[in-house]
């Protein structure tokens, strides 16, 4: 109905209404739309086969779906004076922020984008950051975008989001219609209990890594000592970004992460730079200090750099010849294939601890990238040991060709023998 009073109170509007799948927007705006617009005095015609409704003051509404990347090359010369996306979460960030760039306004219009869902799915984390840590509901925000931009340019004007909190309460059509509604969902777990008749976003059901917490596992800053041991582990990518990460293994075989390298487009969640391995290898012997030449002791590189590329050369190759060349002589090996118990092992890392209390896994504040990452990813809903890989998961996998490597956290021997530097794929 916000759609409907749009395309009439703006003439020759363009809206866009979202769902998750083309299913679901049949099913549940469509239909709907059908049934509660007005048709009388040929107010609007429906063309089916494009899902798009004209209006007699060529106003337009356009249903669309994203369920895959792939969807949104439909929409890339489209232009939105209004946006509504229902059940928002459903889609990844890198879908709602690359649709959001389809909202501007060539009628001088002030545009709006209106988001509605529940908590859990793959952008709980984008839109519980953004519109509730730390904020109050029902209060208007200026966006960091807006600030930013106005630090540059103060004659651009302010642009502002709200946070409009929502729990079965607030509905008193499903009270009074479906009474036992209610009594459904008390029966559900507790943590879907407070997202679904509660509303609470503080809790994500569906999140990967139940173990992670911001509070333990970041700390300030790391710098690696004479007996720790280092390695580099390295997700390759080029359309998605590459992720770098550079770990140290204490005395007690806890592990930190304390610097990445994360090639990613500005302000483009899961879109890489298509920098070429030669580049990605000078990269990493820019970011090592002349200590971590020779301390470094090996480099984990996933298994797919190692496919021939047809010319006689694999990635993995071009890496070591490139890191050679600048003087950097540790071992490159092959990553491990086994995705499910490299993923619980780093589950134990996160939920095991130290001596003195302490993780066994921590990763220091200038790992942004990983941090912002690693509470993002939630469940495959086809699979619960697996993270859905429609999510930005490549710093998990950089962690997973490490810690996969070493003794499972409450086994671990301080007088470990030292892993040995001549297993197959060094550089001799």
């Amino acid at each position: 109905m916000t759609a409907f009073y749009l395309a009439l109170a703006f003439p020759g509007c363009e809206i866009g209404i979202f769902r998750q799948t083309v299913q679901e927007l049949q099913l549940t705006i469509i239909n709907k739309a059908l049934e509660l617009y007005p048709y009388r005095d040929r107010l609007y015609k429906y063309r089916v086969a494009d899902k798009v409704m004209t209006f007699c003051n060529t106003s337009i509404i356009t249903f669309g779906y994203l369920e895959t990347d792939k969807d949104l090359a439909r929409y890339q010369s489209r232009e939105f004076d209004f946006l509504l996306r229902d059940e928002a979460t459903h889609n990844t960030e890198h879908q709602i922020i690359s649709l959001k760039k389809r909202v501007r306004s060539a009628h001088g219009y002030k545009t709006k984008i209106i988001d509605s869902g529940n908590p859990g799915g793959a952008s709980h984390h984008y839109f519980y950051k953004r519109f509730m840590k730390n904020k109050d509901p029902y209060k208007m925000y200026e966006t960091n975008e807006s600030k930013l931009a106005r630090k540059w340019d103060k004659t651009i004007q302010p642009v502002y989001q709200c946070f409009i909190k929502s729990s079965l309460i607030d509905n008193p059509y499903i009270l009074e219609n479906d009474p036992a509604y209610k009594v459904r969902l008390l029966e559900l777990t507790e943590s879907e209990r407070e997202m679904y008749l509660y509303g609470n976003w503080e809790v994500n059901e569906g999140q990967f890594y139940k173990e992670w917490d911001e509070k333990i596992h970041i700390i300030d800053d790391y710098k690696p000592r004479s007996n720790d041991q280092l390695f580099i582990s390295m997700d390759f990518g080029t359309a998605k970004p590459s992720a770098i990460g550079f770990f140290a293994i204490r005395q007690d075989r806890s592990v930190v992460l304390y610097k990445e390298i994360y090639t990613i487009r500005h302000n483009e969640p899961d879109v890489g730079t298509n920098e070429s391995a030669e580049e990605l290898a000078n990269k990493i012997a820019d970011a090592m200090e002349y200590e971590e030449h020779k301390d470094i002791r090996m480099m984990y590189l996933d298994n797919a750099c190692w496919s021939n590329l047809g010319h006689g050369f694999t990635t993995a190759h071009i890496i070591m010849e490139t890191l050679r060349a600048r003087g950097c002589h540790f071992n490159v090996v092959k990553s491990t294939k086994n995705r499910i118990d490299g993923l619980q092992q780093v589950r134990r890392y996160m939920s095991s601890k130290r001596a003195d209390g302490t993780p066994m896994f921590t990763i220091t504040k200038r790992c942004e990238h990983v941090i912002r990452t690693i509470p993002t990813l939630i469940i495959d809903p086809k699979n619960n040991h697996v993270i859905d890989v429609r999510q930005e998961y490549h710093g998990s996998d950089m962690i997973v060709y490490l810690l996969i490597t070493l003794p499972k956290p409450k086994l671990i021997d301080v007088d470990a023998k030292e892993i040995d530097p001549t297993q197959p794929g060094s550089f001799d």
